[in-house]
Parts: C-alpha cells; sequence; structure tokens
C-alpha cells in the first residue's frame, strides 16, 4: 500500500502519465505508446489529470477534426507532482542554470555567426538565454520544446535514425535546435548554415517541383483528383532525376496529403499532420526571433534528412 494518501487517488497509469510528463513533454499520440493504451483510456486518464490542474494541453495543429496535442505538467502543480511522486529536487531553473557551465557565453564566443541562444528543459521551461530585445522568452522555450518532439518523432517515422539537429531557414538567418544533455534543448540563431550546403540538389527539386505546385495549388475543386494523378507522376520523375532523394510527399497547409512516393510502413497521415505541425511552429518561431520569412526547415538524423519547404502561393 502506498505510503502517500494523495498517490492512492490516483491509479497506476496516471501516476506513470506524470512521471513521464516530469521528464519532459509529450505528444499526445506519444503518451499512448508509451503507455501501451487505447486512445479513449488515455484520453479517461488525461481528463481526470486536468480536473486536478496537474496537466494542460495545448493543440499544436488541426487537421479537421483530428488534433495533435501536447501534454505537459502544469507548471504551477509541479512542486506539489514533485512531492506527489517522491522525487527530490533536482530540477533545472533559472537559479542552478550552473549546470551547463558557461555553456551560451563559450558558444557566443568561439562561433562569431551565432548572434543569439537559448538552453531550454525538455519541459519547454527557459534555463538561459541571450535572446534579441522584445523576444517572448517564454513562448520561444515553449515552441522549441514542441519543434525539438515533433522532429524526433518524424526522424523515427521516416526511419531516419535517431534525431540529431533542426535547422529553420529565414530570410534573415537560421535556427537551430538541438539537444543539450540528456534534459535540455540548445536554441541558436545564426547567420548562416553549412549544413544545406548541397544547393545542386536543392536547385534541382525547386526546377522539377516548382511550377508544378503553383499549378496544383490553384487548382479547382472539380479537377482535384486529376491534379493528385499528375501529382503522383510528378514525384516519380522527382526520385528518378535525383537519386539523393529516397522520399517526398505534398501536403497541403492543413496537414492533410495531397500526394507522395514515402517508405513501405509509413504512414502518409501521421506524417502528413506532424509536417504541416512543424512547418507552422517553424514559420511562428522565425518570426518570434525576427530571422525574417520562413523559407525551409532541415531535421537532420543519423540516418539521412529531412527538407520541409512551403511551395503555397
Amino acid at each position: 500500500m502506498s505510503s502517500n494518501p494523495i498517490k492512492r487517488d490516483f491509479s497506476k497509469n496516471q501516476i506513470k502519465i506524470l512521471r513521464l510528463l516530469f521528464e519532459k513533454d509529450y505528444l499526445q499520440n506519444e503518451l499512448q505508446e508509451a503507455l501501451n493504451t487505447s486512445a479513449p483510456n488515455l484520453h479517461y486518464h488525461l481528463s481526470r489529470l486536468e480536473k486536478h490542474n496537474l496537466i494542460q494541453k495545448e493543440t499544436l495543429h488541426k487537421v479537421g477534426s483530428a488534433k495533435i496535442n501536447k501534454i505537459s505538467l502544469n507548471p504551477s502543480a509541479r512542486e506539489y507532482i514533485r512531492k506527489l511522486l517522491g522525487y527530490k529536487n533536482k530540477n533545472f531553473t533559472r537559479n542552478n542554470a550552473s549546470n551547463i557551465p558557461n555553456l551560451l557565453k563559450k558558444l557566443l564566443a568561439a562561433i562569431p555567426e551565432v548572434k543569439a541562444a537559448a538552453i531550454i528543459s525538455a519541459e519547454g521551461h527557459l534555463i538561459a538565454a541571450t535572446l534579441p530585445q522584445g523576444v517572448d522568452e517564454t513562448r520561444i522555450a515553449a515552441m522549441t520544446a514542441a519543434l525539438l518532439s515533433l522532429s524526433e518523432r518524424v526522424i523515427i517515422e521516416m526511419k531516419k535514425g535517431d534525431f540529431d539537429h533542426l535547422y529553420i531557414k529565414g530570410s534573415n538567418g537560421y535556427l537551430l535546435v538541438m539537444q543539450a544533455g540528456p534534459n535540455a534543448v540548445l536554441l541558436a540563431s545564426t547567420t548562416h548554415s553549412d549544413i544545406l550546403s548541397k544547393r545542386e540538389i536543392k536547385i534541382k527539386i525547386e526546377s522539377i517541383v516548382d511550377d508544378f505546385l503553383k499549378k496544383l495549388l490553384g487548382t479547382i475543386p472539380e479537377v482535384k483528383s486529376a491534379a493528385i494523378v499528375s501529382a503522383e507522376g510528378i514525384l516519380k520523375k522527382l526520385l528518378a532525376a535525383i537519386p539523393e532523394v529516397k522520399a517526398t510527399a505534398i501536403i497541403s497547409a492543413e496537414g492533410l496529403p495531397i500526394a507522395s512516393a514515402l517508405p513501405q510502413g509509413v504512414d502518409e497521415t501521421r506524417i502528413a499532420a506532424m509536417t504541416a505541425a512543424l512547418l507552422s511552429l517553424s514559420e511562428r518561431a522565425i518570426i518570434e526571433m525576427k530571422k525574417g520569412e520562413f523559407e525551409e526547415l532541415y531535421v537532420k538524423g543519423s540516418d539521412g534528412s529531412l527538407l520541409i519547404s512551403n511551395h503555397s502561393t
């Protein structure tokens, strides 16, 4: 029997959810997989924890009636939850940011191209930062943690090994997101990137796809099915022309798959929803960090990379 009388008010799964969320934020579908439970069962447990104001839910992206939700602990209840779970207080805070000694100073001194940086906990809380004046630190921290979580998930879904880092290209610079130890995330604002150095590949992709996408996105609903058949053909042409491209997809701004040539076993609906959510978050982050207009997103895994571009007109 539990020695904590309050703990007995919650089921084993609800306690497990709190333990998972204490370490980092989760997408709702990730929690479902971690608990190995059904969607209705997870909904019940989350509703009960929400009723007690222990967790909070944020909709990152909506596709029709389906939503991509990020689940996190209620910051005001974190200390209560820590005691509930019997954890010692070892969390990152702004006051003990020395757990990552002088990382920001070293980064800015060593790489002149890095103009701003932040270290963020896996839960999306700011640890330390040197950000441009006027930037909302809380919003950037939450967006960065969500970007990391989505990027890790899409790399797994696309079978690209382990997540390495994420680059977001704006018209006035780049944002880099990567792990900073097991419990933190690094966001760096840079003026250039040598990661996206294979310009000839990108130019070939754009030359084959750009004109077609403009026509596709302007297609009236009555001939949409014909356009999708043509889209499948253009994707095959793209893969044949550029051996470095192993898979590709065209996705609507609402997160619906239009056409795709993805690896066998990949769920195109989930990939489409995650891609649209990544795009939406990246556009917001570029604006928030004053990097001009979003241009492209680059997610690197240990076994390959993903390039996400917005071709809307």
